[in-house]
Protein backbone atom coordinates (compact mmCIF):
# COMPACT_ATOMS: atom_id res chain seq x y z
CA UNK A 1 0.00 0.00 0.00
CA UNK A 2 1.51 3.38 -1.01
CA UNK A 3 1.42 6.47 1.19
CA UNK A 4 -1.54 8.02 -0.67
CA UNK A 5 -3.49 4.80 -0.28
CA UNK A 6 -2.64 4.58 3.41
CA UNK A 7 -3.74 8.15 4.08
CA UNK A 8 -7.01 7.58 2.20
CA UNK A 9 -7.62 4.39 4.16
CA UNK A 10 -6.97 6.16 7.45
CA UNK A 11 -9.21 9.09 6.57
CA UNK A 12 -12.13 6.73 6.00
CA UNK A 13 -11.47 4.90 9.24
CA UNK A 14 -11.23 8.09 11.29
CA UNK A 15 -14.39 9.49 9.71
CA UNK A 16 -16.16 6.27 10.65
CA UNK A 17 -15.53 6.86 14.36
CA UNK A 18 -17.68 10.05 14.27
CA UNK A 19 -15.69 11.17 17.23
CA UNK A 20 -13.67 14.13 15.93
CA UNK A 21 -14.56 17.52 14.54
CA UNK A 22 -12.68 20.72 13.76
CA UNK A 23 -13.18 23.44 16.33
CA UNK A 24 -15.78 25.93 15.11
CA UNK A 25 -16.12 28.29 18.06
CA UNK A 26 -17.68 26.01 20.66
CA UNK A 27 -17.33 22.54 22.11
CA UNK A 28 -20.06 19.97 21.69
CA UNK A 29 -21.00 17.17 24.07
CA UNK A 30 -19.92 13.77 22.77
CA UNK A 31 -17.49 15.25 20.23
CA UNK A 32 -13.78 15.84 20.51
CA UNK A 33 -12.79 19.09 18.82
CA UNK A 34 -9.37 19.68 17.29
CA UNK A 35 -8.20 22.96 18.78
CA UNK A 36 -5.10 24.32 16.98
CA UNK A 37 -2.10 25.31 19.10
CA UNK A 38 -0.64 28.18 17.10
CA UNK A 39 2.92 28.09 18.42
CA UNK A 40 3.21 24.33 18.77
CA UNK A 41 5.70 22.18 16.90
CA UNK A 42 5.80 18.50 16.02
CA UNK A 43 8.95 16.43 15.75
CA UNK A 44 9.05 17.11 12.01
CA UNK A 45 8.37 20.86 12.33
CA UNK A 46 4.62 21.00 11.71
CA UNK A 47 2.08 22.31 14.18
CA UNK A 48 -0.22 20.28 16.39
CA UNK A 49 -3.39 20.72 18.41
CA UNK A 50 -5.23 19.60 21.52
CA UNK A 51 -8.50 17.68 21.56
CA UNK A 52 -11.25 18.95 23.85
CA UNK A 53 -14.75 17.75 24.72
CA UNK A 54 -17.33 19.36 26.92
CA UNK A 55 -19.10 17.12 29.40
CA UNK A 56 -22.04 17.57 31.72
CA UNK A 57 -20.10 18.17 34.95
CA UNK A 58 -17.08 20.03 36.29
CA UNK A 59 -15.06 16.80 36.41
CA UNK A 60 -12.01 16.99 34.15
CA UNK A 61 -9.81 14.39 32.47
CA UNK A 62 -6.38 15.56 31.30
CA UNK A 63 -5.03 12.86 29.01
CA UNK A 64 -1.39 12.68 27.91
CA UNK A 65 -1.31 10.63 24.72
CA UNK A 66 1.33 8.07 23.80
CA UNK A 67 3.26 7.52 20.60
CA UNK A 68 6.71 6.04 21.20
CA UNK A 69 9.98 7.79 21.94
CA UNK A 70 13.43 8.60 20.64
CA UNK A 71 16.41 8.64 22.97
CA UNK A 72 19.52 9.20 20.83
CA UNK A 73 20.76 9.98 17.31
CA UNK A 74 20.25 6.38 16.16
CA UNK A 75 16.62 6.09 17.28
CA UNK A 76 15.82 9.50 15.75
CA UNK A 77 16.23 7.81 12.34
CA UNK A 78 13.11 5.69 12.81
CA UNK A 79 9.86 7.67 13.07
CA UNK A 80 6.43 6.06 12.99
CA UNK A 81 5.57 6.57 9.35
CA UNK A 82 2.62 4.78 7.71
CA UNK A 83 5.05 2.69 5.67
CA UNK A 84 7.04 1.65 8.71
CA UNK A 85 3.98 0.64 10.71
CA UNK A 86 1.73 -0.93 8.09
CA UNK A 87 4.39 -2.44 5.85
CA UNK A 88 6.87 -3.40 8.61
CA UNK A 89 9.66 -1.27 7.12
CA UNK A 90 12.05 -1.53 10.05
CA UNK A 91 11.64 0.07 13.52
CA UNK A 92 8.81 2.55 14.07
CA UNK A 93 9.79 4.34 17.26
CA UNK A 94 7.99 7.68 17.59
CA UNK A 95 5.17 9.78 16.12
CA UNK A 96 6.40 12.82 14.19
CA UNK A 97 3.34 14.76 13.05
CA UNK A 98 -0.30 15.44 13.84
CA UNK A 99 -2.21 14.02 10.89
CA UNK A 100 -4.88 11.55 9.89
CA UNK A 101 -2.55 8.64 10.51
CA UNK A 102 -1.78 9.62 14.10
CA UNK A 103 -5.46 10.31 14.74
CA UNK A 104 -6.28 6.80 13.55
CA UNK A 105 -3.64 5.40 15.88
CA UNK A 106 -5.22 7.30 18.80
CA UNK A 107 -8.94 7.06 18.10
CA UNK A 108 -9.64 4.83 15.13
CA UNK A 109 -8.54 1.41 16.32
CA UNK A 110 -11.84 0.77 18.05
CA UNK A 111 -15.47 1.76 17.73
CA UNK A 112 -15.36 2.15 21.50
CA UNK A 113 -12.23 4.21 22.22
CA UNK A 114 -12.24 3.57 25.95
CA UNK A 115 -12.63 6.51 28.27
CA UNK A 116 -13.48 8.77 25.28
CA UNK A 117 -16.54 6.72 24.29
CA UNK A 118 -19.76 8.77 24.36
CA UNK A 119 -22.93 7.30 25.79
CA UNK A 120 -24.28 5.90 29.03
CA UNK A 121 -22.17 2.74 28.88
CA UNK A 122 -19.14 4.84 29.76
CA UNK A 123 -19.06 6.02 33.37
CA UNK A 124 -16.76 8.88 32.31
CA UNK A 125 -18.90 10.15 29.42
CA UNK A 126 -20.04 13.19 31.42
CA UNK A 127 -16.52 14.40 32.19
CA UNK A 128 -14.84 17.30 30.42
CA UNK A 129 -11.83 16.07 28.44
CA UNK A 130 -8.60 17.62 27.26
CA UNK A 131 -6.12 15.46 25.34
CA UNK A 132 -2.52 16.53 24.84
CA UNK A 133 -1.42 15.23 21.45
CA UNK A 134 2.02 13.58 21.42
CA UNK A 135 4.26 14.02 18.40
CA UNK A 136 7.70 14.81 19.89
CA UNK A 137 9.23 11.50 21.08
CA UNK A 138 10.18 12.87 24.51
CA UNK A 139 7.53 11.77 27.06
CA UNK A 140 6.00 15.29 26.73
CA UNK A 141 8.92 16.86 28.63
CA UNK A 142 11.41 17.93 25.93
CA UNK A 143 12.72 21.42 25.24
CA UNK A 144 15.34 20.86 22.55
CA UNK A 145 15.86 20.88 18.79
CA UNK A 146 17.99 17.81 18.26
CA UNK A 147 20.10 17.47 15.07
CA UNK A 148 20.52 13.99 13.60
CA UNK A 149 21.34 12.23 10.35
CA UNK A 150 18.29 10.54 8.77
CA UNK A 151 18.33 6.98 7.49
CA UNK A 152 18.68 8.35 3.94
CA UNK A 153 21.79 10.33 4.92
CA UNK A 154 20.18 13.77 5.00
CA UNK A 155 20.63 16.15 7.93
CA UNK A 156 17.52 16.76 9.96
CA UNK A 157 16.14 18.20 13.20
CA UNK A 158 13.97 16.31 15.68
CA UNK A 159 11.97 18.91 17.59
CA UNK A 160 11.78 17.52 21.11
CA UNK A 161 9.35 20.26 22.15
CA UNK A 162 6.83 18.23 24.08
CA UNK A 163 6.82 20.46 27.12
CA UNK A 164 5.97 23.70 25.33
CA UNK A 165 3.20 21.88 23.43
CA UNK A 166 1.91 20.58 26.76
CA UNK A 167 1.84 24.07 28.29
CA UNK A 168 -0.06 25.45 25.30
CA UNK A 169 -2.55 22.61 25.54
CA UNK A 170 -3.04 23.30 29.25
CA UNK A 171 -3.61 26.99 28.55
CA UNK A 172 -6.32 25.98 26.07
CA UNK A 173 -7.77 23.61 28.64
CA UNK A 174 -7.93 26.33 31.27
CA UNK A 175 -9.66 28.72 28.87
CA UNK A 176 -12.43 26.22 28.13
CA UNK A 177 -12.61 24.67 31.59
CA UNK A 178 -11.61 27.38 34.11
CA UNK A 179 -12.40 25.20 37.12
CA UNK A 180 -12.57 21.52 38.04
CA UNK A 181 -14.07 19.89 41.12
CA UNK A 182 -12.56 16.49 40.28
CA UNK A 183 -9.37 15.93 38.27
CA UNK A 184 -8.09 12.75 36.60
CA UNK A 185 -4.57 13.06 35.20
CA UNK A 186 -3.90 10.07 33.00
CA UNK A 187 -2.02 8.77 29.99
CA UNK A 188 -1.21 5.60 28.12
CA UNK A 189 2.16 4.26 26.98
CA UNK A 190 4.56 7.20 26.52
CA UNK A 191 1.88 9.40 28.06
CA UNK A 192 1.81 7.11 31.10
CA UNK A 193 5.47 7.95 31.77
CA UNK A 194 4.60 11.64 31.54
CA UNK A 195 1.79 11.42 34.11
CA UNK A 196 3.98 11.58 37.25
CA UNK A 197 6.38 14.02 35.57
CA UNK A 198 3.74 16.60 34.66
CA UNK A 199 1.05 16.05 37.30
CA UNK A 200 2.38 18.84 39.57
CA UNK A 201 2.19 21.37 36.73
CA UNK A 202 -1.30 20.23 35.75
CA UNK A 203 -2.41 20.60 39.36
CA UNK A 204 -0.97 24.14 39.40
CA UNK A 205 -3.48 25.06 36.68
CA UNK A 206 -6.28 23.98 39.04
CA UNK A 207 -5.07 24.92 42.54
CA UNK A 208 -8.60 24.89 43.92
CA UNK A 209 -9.16 21.24 43.03
CA UNK A 210 -8.30 18.92 45.92
CA UNK A 211 -9.87 15.75 44.49
CA UNK A 212 -7.06 14.50 42.24
CA UNK A 213 -6.23 11.06 40.83
CA UNK A 214 -3.14 10.23 38.76
CA UNK A 215 -3.25 7.10 36.61
CA UNK A 216 -0.57 5.61 34.36
CA UNK A 217 -1.81 2.99 31.93
CA UNK A 218 1.33 1.05 30.99
CA UNK A 219 4.74 2.60 31.69
CA UNK A 220 7.36 -0.13 31.80
CA UNK A 221 10.73 0.38 30.14
CA UNK A 222 14.17 -0.04 31.69
CA UNK A 223 17.17 1.80 30.28
CA UNK A 224 20.39 2.95 31.91
CA UNK A 225 20.65 6.04 29.70
CA UNK A 226 17.28 7.59 30.59
CA UNK A 227 18.92 10.19 32.82
CA UNK A 228 21.40 11.24 30.15
CA UNK A 229 18.66 11.30 27.50
CA UNK A 230 16.35 13.47 29.56
CA UNK A 231 19.16 15.90 30.35
CA UNK A 232 21.11 16.10 27.09
CA UNK A 233 18.79 14.91 24.29
CA UNK A 234 15.37 16.13 25.45
CA UNK A 235 16.76 18.87 27.74
CA UNK A 236 13.89 18.43 30.16
CA UNK A 237 13.37 20.55 33.26
CA UNK A 238 16.30 19.98 35.68
CA UNK A 239 13.84 19.04 38.43
CA UNK A 240 12.83 16.07 36.30
CA UNK A 241 16.29 15.07 35.11
CA UNK A 242 17.72 15.21 38.63
CA UNK A 243 14.97 12.89 39.87
CA UNK A 244 16.15 10.09 37.57
CA UNK A 245 18.54 7.92 39.59
CA UNK A 246 17.89 4.41 38.25
CA UNK A 247 17.10 2.63 34.99
CA UNK A 248 13.36 2.91 35.81
CA UNK A 249 12.30 6.43 34.85
CA UNK A 250 8.64 5.76 35.61
CA UNK A 251 9.30 4.73 39.21
CA UNK A 252 11.78 7.58 39.69
CA UNK A 253 9.23 10.16 38.59
CA UNK A 254 6.56 8.60 40.79
CA UNK A 255 8.99 8.80 43.69
CA UNK A 256 9.40 12.53 43.01
CA UNK A 257 5.65 13.01 42.72
CA UNK A 258 4.98 11.29 46.04
CA UNK A 259 7.64 13.42 47.70
CA UNK A 260 5.84 16.51 46.41
CA UNK A 261 2.22 15.50 46.96
CA UNK A 262 2.26 12.66 49.48
CA UNK A 263 -1.15 11.21 50.32
CA UNK A 264 -3.04 14.30 49.15
CA UNK A 265 -3.77 12.60 45.80
CA UNK A 266 -4.60 9.08 44.60
CA UNK A 267 -2.10 6.98 42.61
CA UNK A 268 -3.02 4.25 40.11
CA UNK A 269 -1.12 2.00 37.72
CA UNK A 270 -2.20 -0.68 35.23
CA UNK A 271 -0.50 -2.92 32.67
CA UNK A 272 -1.09 -6.17 30.86
CA UNK A 273 1.00 -9.09 32.09
CA UNK A 274 2.87 -9.84 28.82
CA UNK A 275 2.63 -6.44 27.12
CA UNK A 276 3.66 -7.04 23.50
CA UNK A 277 4.67 -3.44 22.77
CA UNK A 278 6.96 -3.14 25.77
CA UNK A 279 8.45 -6.51 24.82
CA UNK A 280 9.31 -5.08 21.39
CA UNK A 281 10.78 -1.83 22.74
CA UNK A 282 12.71 -3.54 25.54
CA UNK A 283 14.18 -5.99 23.03
CA UNK A 284 15.25 -3.06 20.89
CA UNK A 285 16.82 -1.29 23.88
CA UNK A 286 18.63 -4.42 25.07
CA UNK A 287 19.50 -6.17 21.80
CA UNK A 288 18.90 -3.75 18.95
CA UNK A 289 16.10 -5.93 17.55
CA UNK A 290 12.71 -4.36 16.93
CA UNK A 291 10.67 -7.52 17.37
CA UNK A 292 8.83 -9.31 20.13
CA UNK A 293 8.82 -13.08 20.48
CA UNK A 294 6.76 -15.16 22.89
CA UNK A 295 9.86 -15.39 25.05
CA UNK A 296 10.25 -11.59 25.06
CA UNK A 297 6.60 -11.21 26.05
CA UNK A 298 6.87 -13.78 28.84
CA UNK A 299 9.86 -11.88 30.18
CA UNK A 300 7.59 -8.88 30.75
CA UNK A 301 5.76 -10.66 33.59
CA UNK A 302 8.61 -10.86 36.15
CA UNK A 303 9.74 -7.39 35.08
CA UNK A 304 6.24 -6.03 35.73
CA UNK A 305 6.09 -7.78 39.10
CA UNK A 306 9.37 -6.11 40.09
CA UNK A 307 8.16 -2.77 38.73
CA UNK A 308 4.99 -2.90 40.81
CA UNK A 309 7.04 -3.78 43.88
CA UNK A 310 9.27 -0.77 43.18
CA UNK A 311 6.26 1.52 42.78
CA UNK A 312 4.80 0.27 46.08
CA UNK A 313 7.99 1.29 47.83
CA UNK A 314 8.27 4.80 46.38
CA UNK A 315 4.55 5.54 46.22
CA UNK A 316 2.77 4.01 49.23
CA UNK A 317 -0.95 3.46 48.78
CA UNK A 318 -0.81 3.09 45.01
CA UNK A 319 -3.41 0.70 43.56
CA UNK A 320 -2.66 -1.69 40.69
CA UNK A 321 -4.58 -3.46 37.96
CA UNK A 322 -3.16 -6.22 35.72
CA UNK A 323 -4.96 -7.84 32.79
CA UNK A 324 -4.18 -10.63 30.34
CA UNK A 325 -6.17 -9.50 27.30
CA UNK A 326 -4.64 -10.96 24.15
CA UNK A 327 -3.10 -8.34 21.86
CA UNK A 328 -5.14 -7.66 18.72
CA UNK A 329 -2.22 -6.35 16.63
CA UNK A 330 -1.30 -8.66 13.72
CA UNK A 331 1.57 -10.93 14.68
CA UNK A 332 1.65 -9.83 18.31
CA UNK A 333 2.88 -12.58 20.64
CA UNK A 334 1.70 -11.23 23.98
CA UNK A 335 -1.02 -9.23 25.68
CA UNK A 336 -2.59 -5.87 24.87
CA UNK A 337 -0.78 -2.55 25.25
CA UNK A 338 -3.01 -0.06 27.13
CA UNK A 339 -6.77 -0.27 27.57
CA UNK A 340 -7.78 3.26 28.50
CA UNK A 341 -8.35 4.16 24.84
CA UNK A 342 -9.45 0.66 23.82
CA UNK A 343 -12.77 -1.20 23.72
CA UNK A 344 -11.24 -3.55 26.31
CA UNK A 345 -11.67 -0.71 28.82
CA UNK A 346 -15.23 -1.99 29.25
CA UNK A 347 -14.50 -5.72 29.42
CA UNK A 348 -14.19 -7.61 32.68
CA UNK A 349 -10.98 -9.58 33.06
CA UNK A 350 -10.20 -12.51 35.30
CA UNK A 351 -10.41 -10.42 38.44
CA UNK A 352 -14.11 -9.92 37.70
CA UNK A 353 -13.79 -6.16 37.24
CA UNK A 354 -13.43 -4.02 34.13
CA UNK A 355 -10.75 -1.35 33.90
CA UNK A 356 -13.52 1.24 33.63
CA UNK A 357 -15.11 0.10 36.89
CA UNK A 358 -11.74 -0.16 38.65
CA UNK A 359 -10.86 3.38 37.57
CA UNK A 360 -14.29 4.79 38.38
CA UNK A 361 -14.21 3.24 41.85
CA UNK A 362 -10.74 4.70 42.44
CA UNK A 363 -11.59 8.28 41.44
CA UNK A 364 -14.48 8.02 43.88
CA UNK A 365 -12.24 6.91 46.73
CA UNK A 366 -12.59 3.12 46.54
CA UNK A 367 -9.10 1.89 45.66
CA UNK A 368 -8.11 -1.75 45.34
CA UNK A 369 -5.77 -4.06 43.44
CA UNK A 370 -7.03 -6.31 40.64
CA UNK A 371 -5.44 -9.11 38.65
CA UNK A 372 -2.12 -9.32 40.51
CA UNK A 373 -2.40 -13.12 40.59
CA UNK A 374 -1.50 -13.03 36.87
CA UNK A 375 2.05 -12.10 37.88
CA UNK A 376 2.45 -15.43 39.70
CA UNK A 377 1.87 -17.59 36.63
Amino acid sequence: MNVTGIESFMAKKVAATRLLEDYSGELHAGKLARVPLENSICANGGSTFAYLRRGTSDHLIVMLMGGGLSWNAETAKYPQTPEAILNSKGPALYAIKADTFSEFAIFGLSKKPGVFTPGSENLFAGWNVMIVNYVTGDFHVGANDFPYTSADGSENILHHRGHSNFIQAMNACKSFFPSADKLLITGGSAGAFAVPALAPEIMDFYPGCTDVTVYSDSALLLMDSFGDTAKNIWKANPELTQAIHSNNISADWYERLYQLKGNSIRYLYSNSCRDYMFAIFQNYIDNGKYAGSKENCRAVTPRLKQHIGHLRQVCPGMAFNVNDFRAAAPGAKGTEHCTITNHLFFKKHRSGVSDMQWLYDAVNGKMYDAGLDLLEK
